[in-house]
């Protein structure tokens, strides 16, 4: 099964209706089709026998001849399962909660293949491959450059709930953006727009004012409200600049066609008037 993750079901199917709480290890009632937690299940078959009480579905309240038959629910388990899972470590939790407060801190070297924790990996690079770091921090300092991911695979940079780390310093959840710009493939990822979940998410990270968005060369800019554009302040031509009165780059000008999408209303409505 394929993309497990991907697919959108309503919260009614993976909520047990003995415990309300989300499935664990699923099963499903031949009668009404219904599912219970297996544990839910064998304690209420246990209860239904210690008092002496007819044996019944504890949602559709049948049985067939006197028995209350479940099957696994080896879709729905699954599905349950992804639905909560590390993309980098794939560690599973219970809850979308657990999940949002876990951080994958766990990188891949590129030059090794070795996968190791994140807080100890410039340890690994300057002690295990000293030549390595030398001969890239003096062509980094010659060229004024700082190649951030010259050592470790950007696929396995740390994550932060559903979201992980790229190499621009910018989290991305590589789902669909739904923003309809028309400039990038509609995936927030690396290189095209943020969707509004993760320009949020980015910018409380950064501590950024409400005022202030990120724009897909991950550069923050502001608004100016007297020429009704965003701008970065970044150089993006050999002479132009990305500032007032001159034109925005192109990155900029796409932030301001998106700038309702991704603002408050009150934020934007005071922005524009």
């Amino acid at each position: 099964m394929n993309n497990v993750s991907n697919i959108s079901i309503n919260n009614d199917n993976i909520i047990c209706p003995i415990d309300l709480n989300i499935l664990d290890n699923p099963v499903e009632c031949e009668i009404c089709n219904h599912n219970f937690c297996l544990k839910c299940y064998n304690e209420r078959i246990e209860y239904l026998k210690k008092n002496n009480l007819e044996i019944k579905c504890a949602y559709c309240n049948k049985n067939k001849d006197g028995k209350w038959i479940v099957h696994e629910n080896k879709f729905l388990k699954n599905l349950i399962k992804n639905l909560f899972k590390c993309k980098k470590c794939k560690k599973e939790f219970k809850n979308k909660e657990e999940l949002n407060n876990h951080i994958c801190k766990f990188i891949k070297c590129k030059i090794c293949k070795e996968t190791l924790n994140y807080e100890n990996f410039l340890n690994h690079i300057i002690i295990q491959h000293t030549e390595e770091f030398i001969k890239n921090f003096k062509v980094n300092n010659n060229n004024n450059n700082n190649n951030n991911n010259y050592y470790y695979d950007e696929n396995s940079l740390p994550v932060k709930g559903d979201k992980y780390l790229a190499s621009n310093g910018l989290y991305y959840c590589d789902k669909k953006t739904n923003l309809n710009c028309g400039c990038c493939s509609g995936i927030c990822s690396k290189g095209n727009c943020l969707c509004v979940d993760c320009m949020n998410y980015n910018k409380k990270i950064k501590k950024l004012n409400d005022i202030i968005l990120i724009n897909k060369a991950a550069k923050a800019a502001k608004y100016k409200k007297k020429y009704k554009s965003y701008y970065c302040n970044t150089k993006y031509t050999n002479e132009k600049i990305c500032h007032y009165p001159n034109e925005p780059c192109f990155e900029c000008q796409i932030l301001t066609k998106l700038m309702k999408k991704y603002l408050k209303s009150e934020v934007y409505n005071f922005l524009i008037n």
